[in-house]
């Protein structure tokens, strides 16, 4: 967002800040929503493909836990 600020570069981050300053509060909702579902997306992106790198590492459970 800062360098969108700093640079006159429009994109999400720009909005955001807009947003802000604006008290537009349903288009921060908006973006708080889509940055939370981007940001779970590549979580489980980002486990997935390290089940895939090293094939070792598994999601089954390796035991009883409490």
């Amino acid at each position: 967002m800062l360098i969108e600020v700093l640079f006159n570069i429009p994109g999400m981050g720009r909005l955001g800040w807009e947003s802000i300053e604006q008290k537009d509060f349903p288009t921060l909702m908006a973006l708080t929503y889509i940055e939370a579902i981007v940001v779970m997306l590549s979580i489980l992106l980002s486990d997935l493909l390290y089940v895939w790198a090293d094939p070792r590492i598994s999601f089954e459970s390796q035991g009883t836990s409490a």
